[in-house]
């Protein structure tokens, strides 16, 4: 009989509004996520993660597809972020 291997990852954010998105960024992963069974839960500025695998190699290739997204979606914020502050400051000129 095999064991399931169980990780609970929980991500704090500095900012809600960044929880919401990356939660709605999430769900169809969590969705459609066939080789294992994963869950998440939004609590204020916090997500968790729930993941249960069959294998070590199938819960470390699962946490780090999710920490590269959380990572991308992070990066494409500050991204947008920058630019906002870059296009008023010229319109300010």
């Amino acid at each position: 009989m095999e064991l399931p291997i169980k990780s609970k990852l929980i991500i704090n954010f500095d900012d809600k509004i960044i929880a919401d998105n990356i939660y709605r960024i999430l769900i169809p992963e969590v969705r459609t996520t066939k080789s294992s069974k994963i869950s998440m839960i939004k609590n204020n500025s916090s997500i968790d993660l729930y993941i249960e695998t069959k294998t070590i190699p199938g819960l470390r290739a699962i946490l780090n597809s999710y920490l590269r997204w959380i990572n991308s979606c992070l990066e494409i914020f500050s991204w947008k972020e920058e630019r906002s502050k870059t296009n008023k400051n010229k319109n300010a000129k």
